[in-house]
Formats: structure tokens, sequence, C-alpha cells
């Protein structure tokens, strides 16, 4: 299974991939949630601060 999203308790903590490409890109997530910045696409992985893998 691939990796989508890690999430902890206020919400993402990274996104491995859009689940919507044709509507948001990973660029466009960071632009619009700064604090995803560094923790998009291969920088999301299961090494996230997370309670929560999808």
């Amino acid at each position: 299974m691939t990796l989508e999203a890690a999430f902890g308790p206020d919400g993402a903590v990274g996104v491995a991939h859009p689940r919507l490409p044709d509507l948001v890109s990973l660029d466009g997530l960071g632009r619009g949630y700064p604090r995803l910045r560094g923790h998009l696409g291969e920088d999301c992985g299961e090494h996230a601060a997370a309670l929560l893998f999808v």
C-alpha cells in the first residue's frame, strides 16, 4: 500500500501525494498550508510524527 498522508492531533503533518492531483498539487498544498512545507512528497513518510497514516 502507498502512503498518502500522515495526520496528528491537529490535522495533516505530511502529504506524500494528493488524492485529487487534477485539483491540487504538492506545490499548491505547500503554498496554501505553509506548515506542510518540508513534509510533502518524498519528505512525508513513516518517520513523520503522526498518529495516523493513510
